[in-house]
């Protein structure tokens, strides 16, 4: 099929360059918001009554809880842009792989016969140009559940990586 929709691979290239794209992004969005912590010396518990003393030279990196709350949006749109590029490019390769197998020329198949009994023009542009529908499906009409589909994916998937934390911890 590949031989058949070449596109496939530049389309698939591109969305894989959006995605390392977008994911910079999150990153640098990460390390600017990491870059507001601080260093602040360790200070030992006081003693009864007494003042707390700095410890001998020990310190920690403290990041402002707005900022870890900021941190844990990034992580979570990162989390979300990965699933959902994941999902379009599994949508347009689906798409253009069922174009290939229902609408074969040779009108001799069963495909075909499923393929003629889509024959209108909408389906027509489709035999004629997979990719560019696909994609434009995946980008237009569909992108709307895509989005749904990739944020309840990525919801699951953090739902399950707490538990497996919360499993090994106990």
């Amino acid at each position: 099929s590949l031989a058949a929709h070449p596109g496939l691979l530049l389309v698939s290239a591109l969305l894989l360059v959006a995605w390392l794209a977008l994911v910079t992004t999150h990153l640098l969005s990460a390390a600017f918001l990491v870059a507001t912590g601080s260093y602040v010396p360790l200070a030992h518990a006081p003693p009864a009554g007494g003042e707390a003393q700095a410890s001998d030279g020990g310190c920690a990196f403290v990041i402002k809880p707005g900022v870890q709350v900021l941190l844990a949006v990034v992580a979570a749109s990162a989390a979300w842009t990965t699933a959902l590029a994941q999902e379009v490019r599994v949508y347009v390769s689906s798409l253009v792989m069922a174009v290939w197998y229902f609408c074969e020329e040779d009108g001799e198949t069963l495909q075909a016969a499923v393929a003629s009994a889509l024959a209108d023009p909408a389906h027509a542009y489709a035999r004629r140009a997979p990719v560019r529908t696909a994609v434009q499906l995946a980008l237009g009409k569909s992108f709307g559940s895509l989005c749904l589909g990739s944020a309840v994916t990525s919801a699951a998937q953090a739902a399950a990586t707490v538990a497996r934390l919360a499993a090994s911890s106990e």
